[in-house]
């Protein structure tokens, strides 16, 4: 899989002063159970940090992709049948009252690889532009260079344009992936703006990725503290400024610049 922050940081344009960081409150119960371990970015982990959100922040576009098929491929489709995807393969349509349930076939948009599991979409509007999908146990992978496959299940809330476009979307998923599950959050707004929320074992708090795709930066946010770290993409795309900051300290702790090779390894030791 290859990184590319500055694909990451035109679809993550939230801007950084809209994240809301949650903190843990105290509690009143007399024998309080131990609050769990505030796990910060830090000089020890960024290469780590930055891997996870590098590698999620790519495979969230295809997961966003194969959520919103129903809508690209069958969004006026009146009657059931067979509906051939863009690369190969196809969504087998069903109808019933409400209900459209397309399957999976070996369906191919783009990248964007959907082996077998169904997805369930739902009217929630009379002018059909607000539309929910049920995802069941899609078997996909989301890169033509990373070809491990996923198990996805999940939930989209989505509003759409007359032609089907998409303007907002609420998603939830759970991915499993070499015996591993995250889950992962995704707010995309009517601005374009999309913030992704991922809960991974591989590091102790969830992780909010923001960008700016004006300076071409992402920014990947502890839910325990509010520690952070920012990668600015140069506009060769060779190299990337790090900035790593404790909470609430506008001044960086450590900076680096590092190439796009060493992103790449970051990504893969990651995923």
């Amino acid at each position: 899989m290859k990184a590319n922050l500055k694909s990451i940081s035109c679809l993550l344009c939230l801007s950084a002063s809209a994240l809301i960081l949650s903190a843990c409150g105290s509690s009143s119960d007399p024998e309080p159970k131990p609050e769990p371990k505030t796990a910060s970015i830090n000089s020890a982990n960024y290469s780590d940090v930055l891997g996870i959100a590098a590698g999620s922040t790519d495979q969230s576009e295809g997961l966003i992709r194969a959520g919103l098929a129903p809508i690209a491929v069958g969004f006026t489709q009146t009657q059931p049948g067979s509906l051939a995807c863009v690369d190969g393969g196809s969504l087998d349509l069903s109808i019933a009252d409400k209900l459209r349930t397309y399957t999976a076939v070996n369906c191919k948009t783009g990248p964007v690889f959907i082996a077998s599991g169904t997805l369930t979409e739902s009217v929630d509007s009379p002018d059909g532009l607000s539309r929910s999908v049920k995802i069941k146990d899609l078997n996909l992978r989301t890169s033509d260079t990373d070809l491990t496959m996923q198990k996805v299940n999940g939930d989209l809330k989505v509003s759409v344009k007359a032609d089907g476009t998409p303007v907002s979307a609420v998603i939830d998923l759970s991915v499993l992936r070499n015996a591993r599950t995250d889950t992962f959050a995704l707010t995309l707004d009517a601005s374009g703006n999309l913030m992704v929320v991922i809960d991974t074992s591989r590091f102790p708090q969830k992780l909010v990725i923001t960008g700016d795709a004006k300076t071409n930066s992402v920014k990947i946010s502890s839910r325990g503290d509010g520690s952070s770290l920012t990668a600015i993409e140069s506009a060769d795309g060779k190299t990337y400024i790090l900035e790593l900051r404790e909470p609430g300290n506008a001044t960086p702790v450590l900076t680096k610049t590092i190439t796009a090779a060493e992103l790449e390894a970051w990504v893969k030791k990651a995923l």
